[in-house]
């Protein structure tokens, strides 16, 4: 092995990754959970989630669907660990005057297209005790479910909105039926992410 990289296999010594399972806390108890799969955007995307709803005050979906974006400015985890100097990837659904105020600030900005970053999930208890979910409608990967004791209460899966050929702001949010319309005593949710060919890559229970 190398042993001249900072991130370099050593005994004792925590590696680097790439994986955020996020859990945030509400005066000392569970409240927030969330995470999503993709590398090194893992951590950019899930502070980006995280930002939308406890300082912008969105709910889960909305904060989920918004336009996201990432940079790729810092090597890579992943060999040949090659680093994208000033580059910031962006939805293709920002507004230009975004797009062209990064490019002003030296960033060099690439355009993908709509609804393609980003695989995001989260679970919440609200202040009345139920659970709440928002599920990404990307790419048709994720879903949320709840459920009391044995039996399924709701759940939700969004289609591709690509694929739909519509846009997705409908998918994945409580409706009547659904979870989060009432009370799930005693409250018990799954959420994650799954790949083709895959049930499930990763996933939280309450």
């Amino acid at each position: 092995m190398d042993r001249g990289p900072a991130s370099s296999l050593v005994g004792g010594r925590r590696p680097r990754t790439a994986l955020t399972p996020t859990l945030v806390p509400r005066d000392g108890v569970p409240w927030l959970a969330c995470g999503i799969p993709g590398g090194d955007q893992q951590d950019q995307w899930s502070l980006i989630l995280f930002l939308r709803r406890c300082h912008f005050g969105l709910d889960l979906e909305t904060a989920i669907e918004m336009p996201t974006l990432h940079s790729t400015h810092f090597h890579s985890s992943f060999y040949p660990r090659a680093a994208g100097l000033g580059q910031v990837h962006l939805e293709g659904r920002f507004e230009e005057g975004v797009v062209s105020d990064l490019r002003r600030r030296g960033h060099a900005v690439r355009i993908h297209r709509d609804w393609s970053l980003g695989r995001l999930c989260a679970v919440e208890v609200g202040a009345d005790g139920q659970l709440r979910a928002g599920v990404d409608p990307r790419q048709g990967q994720a879903y949320a479910a709840g459920r009391r004791g044995p039996s399924r209460v709701g759940t939700t899966r969004p289609t591709d909105p690509l694929a739909a050929g519509r846009p997705p702001l409908s998918h994945g949010r409580q409706v009547p039926g659904q979870l989060g319309t009432a009370p799930i005593p005693p409250p018990r949710c799954s959420c994650g992410s799954a790949w083709p060919g895959l049930l499930r890559l990763r996933s939280w229970q309450w």
